[in-house]
């Protein structure tokens, strides 16, 4: 969790492949507690990590989701977006944006299990 809230980018690629902060967040996914996990990194994390929290909220579809949007569309925080060519966008306009930002947070369940393994055996 630790590691989301601190993000400086609502990233998922690197280099190596899928990024930790994306591995824990289809772990948020997944786990019990989810809603209040994810509203925990809107109201305590970086600006990058409000982006993973309110899409993690938009993701398993929690009635919470307009009332952070709204929120978070008052926020001039910038955010780097982007996979090799990253883009500096402000916070606010992002969230404008969610409902066609945020499904692109979700890995099939294959492309996960595989990205796990990978961090789990060291590859």
């Amino acid at each position: 969790m630790a590691e989301l809230r601190d993000a400086s980018t609502p990233g998922f690629f690197d280099l190596g492949g899928f990024t930790r902060e994306a591995t824990n967040f289809q772990w948020l996914l997944r786990a019990p507690g989810a809603e209040r996990r994810f509203e925990n990194l809107v109201v305590q994390g970086s600006p990058s990590a409000k982006v993973f929290g309110a899409c993690g909220l938009y993701l398993i579809r929690s009635d919470r989701f307009e009332s952070v949007r709204r929120q978070l569309s008052r926020d001039d925080s910038e955010v780097s977006t982007g996979g090799c060519i990253r883009t500096s966008r402000r916070l606010g306009d992002l969230a404008q944006d969610f409902p066609t930002f945020c499904p692109h947070f979700r890995m099939g369940v294959v492309r996960w299990a595989l990205t796990e393994a990978g961090w789990l055996t060291g590859r």
